[in-house]
C-alpha cells in the first residue's frame, strides 16, 4: 500500500503542472478491488489563496511529512490521534529517538517484516518529518529511497487481478 501510495505521489509530481494534494492522510487513501492504492482529495496547484505567503512551507515537504505519518500509522498499526496516547508523531518520538526499542514501536501484525526494513522505513520517517522543511528529501528521494528499502519497482507495486501476482510478491517478501 505505501509503495503504491509513493508511486502516485511520484507520478503527480511529474506532472506540468504539478498535480499538488492540499491534504494527505489515511482517509485520504482507498484500496481497490484489486488493492490498488488510490489517493483522494485533489486539488490543484493554481489554488492559491489570499494570504498565502511564497515562503510558506513547500507544498511538497508538506505531502512529503505527511507520507511519513503514513508510514507511522502502517508501522505501528496507530490512528494519527487517540485519546489514550494523543498525537501518533509525538507517541512515536520516543521510539523515533532511541529512547524505547524499536521493535515496541512496531504493530504485531508485522512480524513477517523483517526488523531491518522496520529500522530503515523509521530512518526514512525521521528524514521526512525533520523540521526545518526545506532539509526534507522531494518525493522523488522518497520513492528511491522506499524502492531501496523494500525492492519493489513500480511494476511490482501495481496490483493485478492474477493470483500470480500475488503468489510473485509472496516470493518477493521472503
Amino acid at each position: 500500500m505505501a509503495m503504491g501510495v509513493i508511486y502516485c505521489l511520484y507520478h503527480m509530481y511529474q506532472q506540468y503542472p504539478p498535480v499538488i494534494l492540499r491534504n494527505l492522510n489515511s482517509s485520504c487513501i482507498y484500496l481497490t478491488e484489486d488493492n490498488a492504492a488510490k489517493i483522494s482529495d485533489i486539488s490543484f496547484g493554481d489554488d492559491w489563496k489570499e494570504g498565502e505567503d511564497e515562503f510558506d512551507e513547500p507544498e511538497e515537504c508538506t505531502i512529503v511529512y505527511r507520507f511519513a505519518l503514513l508510514l507511522l500509522e502502517t508501522i505501528s498499526g496507530r490512528r494519527p490521534f487517540s485519546n489514550d496516547t494523543g498525537l501518533l508523531i509525538l507517541w512515536a518520538h520516543r521510539y523515533l529517538t532511541g529512547e524505547k526499542p524499536l521493535t515496541g514501536m512496531v504493530d504485531p501484525t508485522l512480524r513477517s517484516v523483517p526488523l531491518e526494513q522496520v529500522a530503515a522505513l523509521t530512518e526514512l520517517v525521521k528524514l521526512c518529518i525533520r523540521d526545518d522543511p526545506w532539509r526534507r528529501p522531494s518525493v522523488g528521494e522518497v520513492t528511491r529511497r522506499m524502492q531501496e528499502i523494500t525492492g519493489f519497482s513500480q511494476d511490482q507495486s501495481t496490483p493485478r487481478n492474477s493470483a500470480l501476482w500475488w503468489a510473485e510478491l509472496e516470493i518477493l517478501t521472503v
